[in-house]
């Protein structure tokens, strides 16, 4: 059995492009500009969910890795703050 060859219309817009412009979403915070339910819908949101949730283990991984709480930090960067007298703190 032979497979027909298929042929792509010239509008076809590829779904890489448009799991790009997820990413790029996330980032500018966008909605989706397509159609509910549609391919393209499909992808936009995979692509925006990719960069949340790389962001997320970006994240995730630096506070694993942040050994010293923020109020010690604050505190350890006021002391090294040079402090004049007479600036009213």
């Amino acid at each position: 059995m032979a497979f027909k060859k298929r042929y792509i219309s010239s509008d076809f817009y590829p779904l890489k492009k448009i799991l790009e412009e997820g990413k790029v979403g996330f980032r500018e915070n966008l909605t989706n500009p397509y159609s509910y339910g549609t391919s393209r819908c499909k992808e936009w949101e995979r692509g925006f969910n990719k960069s949340y949730f790389g962001r997320l283990k970006e994240v995730k991984s630096f506070e694993a890795y942040s050994t010293v709480p923020i109020q010690v930090a604050d505190q350890i960067w006021m002391e090294l703050l040079p402090i004049q007298k007479g600036d009213g703190r």
